[in-house]
């Protein structure tokens, strides 16, 4: 099978993909684009200028098709793992297209990438022609491990099934009881990136879910001399890290003045009982834990506050409430499944008539809140 760079060179490439992404920006939809650019790879060309037109991950231009972006590491995980891998020699276990490849070279003084999949080993390449330290190996890890003399550290990214809709430890490819048995000769210093869903880890080692701006994003698995911490849950960009530690909060029966929602992988993680924070307690709400105390406060470990201001026993007798406190608009949270989301929503909004938004957890009963800025 041909590939990208069996035709073209990286600067022909580029230059095209640039073209691309020039009329997509301009509202020229792909039909339109293919009727008029007959080149060899189109769809490709088009999937790469579709990708690099999404800038939520990756600011700079790399070599990566729609599918590549969906599995790429956000940037701020890529340079934070690689100063926290930072050592002579580091094996990096399914590279990619050598977006975090990019960040350990500037860490490390050499990077062996390893990669099955010839076209994201392409890719790769030409994605870390910058970077003169790296080494490529294509094929599978597991039997090119003969080739390495030694290293420090072995970072893996293992391939997770997209159809799965529970994340397995037995299902990930390659088998990590395999990968530690094969690289365990060289170093017992190993970083696993795992899905942060992931239920059961039958490794010991440190366990580090990771949240870029508020949303949860990686799980890390640390062996060896990597392992600092306990379970923790770190909180990027701003490098905020809660540490399990030996404590139980008190639980709340009901609601106080004010609701804090916690970050999700502090959630995830298991570690609310962890938040050591005077004059405060655990509530479940919506069948959702919680925060909530008297005083308002801010902290780096909350993601949204809100002041809690009535319940109503029933959705008449909630209406009837937002209709006093001048509602318009309703945001819901709690029990609504996501296909009926919108339609309860409207619902109630069709009967209002204010101008201002309120907060309802939806539950068994209602709980209605005004959600408070926790940052500027």
């Amino acid at each position: 099978m041909a590939f990208l760079f069996d035709v073209y060179s990286h600067k022909e490439a580029e230059q095209r993909i640039k073209m691309i992404m020039k009329d997509l920006s301009s509202s020229r939809s792909p039909s339109q684009i293919k009727k008029e650019r007959h080149w060899q790879h189109i769809d490709e060309i088009i999937s790469i200028a579709r990708a690099n037109l999404k800038k939520e991950k990756i600011a700079d231009f790399l070599f990566m098709n729609v599918d590549d972006h969906r599995f790429a590491t956000n940037e701020i995980v890529a340079r934070y793992r690689a100063e926290r891998l930072k050592c002579n020699t580091l094996i990096e276990v399914g590279c990619g297209i050598g977006a975090q490849t990019i960040a350990f070279a500037k860490t490390c003084k050499q990077v062996i990438a390893i990669e099955k999949d010839e076209r994201k080993i392409s890719y790769a390449k030409e994605n870390c022609k910058k970077q003169k330290n790296i080494a490529f190996i294509h094929g599978d890890a597991l039997k090119v491990v003969s080739e390495i003399k030694s290293a420090d550290i072995v970072f893996c990214d293992p391939e997770r099934k997209p159809e799965e809709k529970e994340r397995s430890f037995s299902t990930i490819q390659p088998s990590i009881t395999l990968l530690l048995e094969k690289f365990g000769g060289l170093t017992k210093n190993f970083c696993i990136e795992l899905p942060p869903q992931m239920q059961s880890i039958p490794i010991e080692g440190e366990l580090e879910y990771l949240s870029v701006d508020n949303k949860l994003n990686r799980l890390n698995l640390y062996t060896g001399s990597l392992a600092r911490y306990k379970k923790n849950a770190l909180l990027l960009p701003e490098k905020k890290r809660l540490e399990l530690i030996d404590n139980v909060l008190p639980e709340a029966k009901n609601v106080e003045k004010y609701i804090f929602e916690i970050n999700p992988a502090i959630k995830k993680a298991g570690l609310i009982d962890s938040l050591k924070i005077k004059d405060v307690k655990k509530v479940l709400v919506a069948d959702n834990t919680y925060v909530t105390g008297n005083q308002f406060m801010k902290s780096s470990f909350f993601v949204h506050a809100y002041e809690f201001l009535c319940e109503c026993a029933s959705e008449k007798d909630l209406i009837e409430h937002l209709k006093k406190l001048d509602a318009g608009k309703v945001i819901l949270r709690g029990k609504i499944p996501e296909d009926q989301y919108w339609k309860r929503r409207t619902t109630i909004e069709k009967q209002l008539s204010g101008s201002k938004t309120f907060t309802v957890f939806v539950g068994n009963t209602f709980l209605v809140c005004i959600q408070r800025k926790l940052f500027e």
